[in-house]
């Protein structure tokens, strides 16, 4: 969410140059408490013949048949993500594809838990695996300790956004 309230401050300051960062900042949080920011959602994804149950009730939502906790294996400070790996590892849960004819199952994917400089906890998860195969969830923890790197000497948190351009 701090990339998209980022990105949104920059898109309302060309609006209006003379908007501070902190106004802008408030801006975007007032429409979000207030519900307009999920009413727009719901109306562009309407426009773009998206199915808007989910958005409108999202407990309505399917569940995966397998949710599963991966735990740190030490204690330290998570140094580095392989994200190419969890992509891939994604895959096999088919939260993504390998050509475009293959299927999303939109059931199953990771939700990530730290980030890069959060400080862990031996057994802390993580991640969560969504997944509805099993066998796809056991190859995933077999190789999800390939993924990340945790270190002892805290690490600063990269910048959310590199450069501006133009």
């Amino acid at each position: 969410m701090a990339v998209t309230l980022a990105l949104g401050n920059e898109i309302l300051r060309m609006a209006d140059p003379g908007l501070s960062s902190e106004a802008a900042q408030q801006k975007q949080q007032a429409v979000i408490d207030n519900g307009a920011a999920l009413e727009k959602f719901i109306t562009t994804a309407r426009l773009h013949g998206g199915d808007t149950r989910v958005l409108e009730k999202p407990e309505s939502h399917s569940k995966a048949t397998h949710i599963v906790d991966f735990p740190a294996g030490r204690s330290g400070v998570l140094h580095a993500v392989d994200t190419m790996k969890l992509g891939f590892l994604g895959i096999e849960l088919d939260a993504g594809r390998r050509k475009t004819t293959d299927v999303i199952d939109p059931d199953t994917g990771f939700i990530i838990h730290k980030r890069l400089g959060d400080p862990i906890q031996t057994c802390e998860p993580l991640l969560t695996i969504h997944a509805n195969k099993k066998p796809a969830l056991d190859s995933v923890l077999s190789h999800l300790d390939q993924v990340f790197e945790i270190g002892d000497e805290p690490v600063d948190a990269p910048a959310l956004i590199c450069e501006k351009l133009g």
